[in-house]
C-alpha cells in the first residue's frame, strides 16, 4: 500500500492537533485538580483552626486529668440556660380576674449537669453556667403571666394563687450516625396551681425539643438546642394559662 504525501501530511497534522488538544485537555484536568486539592487543603485547615479553637482555646470546654499518667481526661464544657424568644408577641389576652398569682421559687441545683458534648476521645459532660436553671424558669413564668395579663404578687398571703414549677429533664447531647450526626435536646417541666390552702387545682407537663444535623461538636450549637427546646415549652405553657381551663380554675 503506497501512501501519499499529501496523505501522511493531513495525517500527521491530525496526529499534532489531537496531541495538542490531549496536552491541554490534560493540564485543563490538572488545573482543576490543583483547585480542587487546593480547595480541600484551605478548607481543612480553615475547620481545622476553627476545631482547634473550639476546643483548646474556648474558655467554656476545661480538661484534667484523672490520674499520674494522664491517660484518662476528665473534661466539662459550659452553656446558658436560657430562652431568647421575646414573649411580647403574645396576643391573647385573659377576662380580668382580681386574683393575684405567687410563683414560688422552687431551689434548684447550680450548674447542674444537663448532657454530653459528642467525643472522639472522651467523656465531655455538660453543666449550666448561668446558676440555676429553676431561676431562669420563675423568672420566665412570671414574666409569661404579667404579659398574658394575670396581676402577680410579691409575696404569699392569704388571697393569692400560688404556681410552682419543677424541672423535670433538662438534656442536650449528640446522636451519631453513619453519614451524620443530630444534636437534640428536651426540656420538661412541671406546672402546679394551688389556692390559697394548698388545694391542687391545675397541673401540667410542658414538654419541648428541638434538634439540628451537624458536622462538628461546636458548643454554642449545644447552647442553642437547649435554648430552642426549652422556648417550645415555654410556648405550650404560654398556651395553656390563657385557656378558659385555667382561668376558671382562678374563680
Amino acid at each position: 500500500m503506497i501512501i501519499s504525501k499529501k496523505h501522511w501530511t493531513w495525517s500527521f497534522s491530525s496526529f499534532i492537533v489531537v496531541l495538542t488538544l490531549g496536552m491541554e485537555s490534560v493540564e485543563l484536568s490538572m488545573t482543576i485538580l490543583q483547585l480542587f486539592v487546593f480547595t480541600v487543603i484551605n478548607t481543612c485547615l480553615l475547620c481545622s483552626c476553627a476545631m482547634y479553637n473550639e476546643t483548646y482555646n474556648n474558655p467554656d470546654r476545661t480538661c484534667g486529668y484523672k490520674d499520674i499518667h494522664n491517660v484518662k481526661a476528665k473534661c466539662e464544657a459550659y452553656i446558658n440556660f436560657q430562652c431568647t424568644e421575646k414573649f411580647a408577641l403574645i396576643k391573647s389576652v385573659p377576662r380580668e380576674t382580681q386574683k393575684q398569682i405567687y410563683v414560688i421559687l422552687k431551689e434548684g441545683y447550680e450548674s447542674p449537669y444537663v448532657g454530653e458534648l459528642a467525643s472522639h476521645w472522651w467523656s465531655t459532660g455538660i453543666y449550666i453556667k448561668n446558676g440555676s436553671p429553676w431561676s431562669v424558669l420563675h423568672k420566665d413564668i412570671s414574666s409569661i403571666l404579667n404579659q398574658s395579663g394575670y396581676m402577680l404578687s410579691d409575696k404569699k398571703n392569704d388571697s393569692v394563687m400560688i404556681i410552682e414549677a419543677d424541672i423535670k429533664q433538662l438534656d442536650v447531647r449528640t446522636e451519631t450516625g453513619f453519614a451524620k450526626s443530630t444534636t437534640q435536646a428536651i426540656v420538661i417541666f412541671i406546672t402546679v396551681l394551688k389556692d390559697d390552702k394548698g388545694k391542687y387545682l391545675w397541673m401540667e407537663e410542658f414538654t419541648g425539643e428541638h434538634k439540628i444535623d451537624i458536622n462538628y461538636a461546636y458548643l454554642k450549637d449545644y447552647e442553642k438546642t437547649l435554648g430552642q427546646a426549652y422556648c417550645n415549652a415555654l410556648t405550650k405553657f404560654s398556651d395553656a394559662i390563657q385557656s378558659s381551663e385555667f382561668y376558671d380554675k382562678l374563680n
